[in-house]
């Protein structure tokens, strides 16, 4: 059985600037002389996670069909030959989610949406409905 790394990332992460977050990223995984075949990014790491009210988050959200966050990750994808499991604010249908995205070379393949939701996310997201269960070389993932 082959074995799978991993990088964790932990970053400073600059209130609400979605442009500088992801270079961050981008600039600590370039300084890497390795990077792992699984990226493990924080929650919420472009835009921060405490907010003034619900509308500053909401109008940080993305809809995962057309986000330069996820365009960004899938072009970082493709450089450092990794997997990013992200945490990004999503915007969908008109609700918005505290979510995970799932991104290689290819684009976004898989997303979870938070469902056990602390106090906080509970005054700016909706509630997520669905367990997610990937596979990604040797590891098993379950977001429930």
């Amino acid at each position: 059985m082959k074995s799978t790394s991993f990088t964790i990332v932990q970053l400073k992460v600059e209130y609400k600037d979605k442009e500088k977050n992801i270079a961050s990223v981008d600039k600590l995984l370039a300084e890497c002389t390795t990077i792992g075949d699984i990226t493990l990014l924080p929650e919420m790491f472009s835009t921060g996670y405490i907010f003034d009210s619900k509308e500053e988050i909401h109008s940080l959200s993305e809809d995962f069909d057309d986000s330069a966050t996820i365009n960004k990750l899938t072009e970082m994808a493709q450089t450092y030959e990794t997997l990013f499991v992200a945490g990004i604010a999503e915007k969908a249908d008109n609700k918005y989610y505290n979510s995970v995205a799932v991104v290689d070379g290819s684009g976004l393949r898989y997303k979870y949406r938070k469902i056990s939701q602390n106090r906080i996310d509970r005054q700016y997201f909706s509630r997520g409905k669905e367990l997610l269960t990937f596979e990604h070389g040797s590891v098993q993932f379950k977001c429930w």
